[in-house]
């Protein structure tokens, strides 16, 4: 198993071993009785990203993502399902998805209509430092999506060459969902922006 913070803490051991450490700052665990579900293991939560049989419009994804609103605010509507998402995902819940994976031998998440959001800026592997080499110039993915799974944004930490920080969204959706994502984000920017700097902001999908 590997995600974010394996991987950033991997690099950060490699990095101190090309120091000179004998030993990295933090040792290896293998704990993966951790993650193996008991029998008396059960599923108490609703896991809609693992049923092929729910309907597309009860989840997170496609669709709904940006949908029109009446009220001015297009943005606010998908946000505000991603916060309850994250909300939701608390110890109990997690228990429960290893349960789930015990009992219907480890199904693959729905991908289709859905659409996954992974935040990585907690694990800057752009500071990993290997000695003579110096620090990476970027650390992060190349791209979003992943394989045959377009549906994937990522949040990536980045600077600049003026040592600005902030942040890459590398963001994938189906193509007529990128065209009116980008439709909505113009008229943001130019609502709000061009009107304080007295320019226009365009963003421009690839589609």
């Amino acid at each position: 198993m590997t995600d974010g913070a394996g991987l950033s803490l991997f690099l950060k051991s490699l990095s101190e071993l090309a120091h000179g450490l004998h030993a990295p700052s933090v040792p290896p665990v293998w704990e993966r009785q951790l993650l193996i579900a008991s029998a008396s293991a059960r599923v108490t939560h609703t896991h809609r990203e693992y049923d092929d049989n729910v309907e597309p419009e009860a989840v997170v994804v496609g669709d709904c993502l940006l949908p029109q609103r009446s009220d001015g605010k297009p943005l606010e509507f998908p946000l505000r399902l991603i916060q309850e998402a994250k909300s939701s995902v608390t110890e109990d819940y997690l228990r429960s998805v290893a349960a789930l994976m015990a009992t219907r031998g480890r199904p693959m998440f729905v991908t289709a209509e859905n659409y996954l959001v992974s935040d990585l800026r907690r694990f800057d592997i752009g500071k990993v430092d290997f000695g003579p080499w110096g620090k990476p110039v970027y650390g992060g993915t190349a791209k979003a999506g992943i394989a045959t799974f377009p549906g994937v944004s990522f949040y990536v930490p980045f600077k600049n060459k003026k040592g600005e920080t902030g942040t890459v969204v590398a963001i994938s959706l189906p193509a007529l969902a990128m065209e009116k994502f980008v439709e909505e984000l113009n008229g943001v920017f130019m609502a709000g922006y061009s009107a304080k700097f007295k320019r226009t902001i365009v963003l421009k999908s690839k589609f």
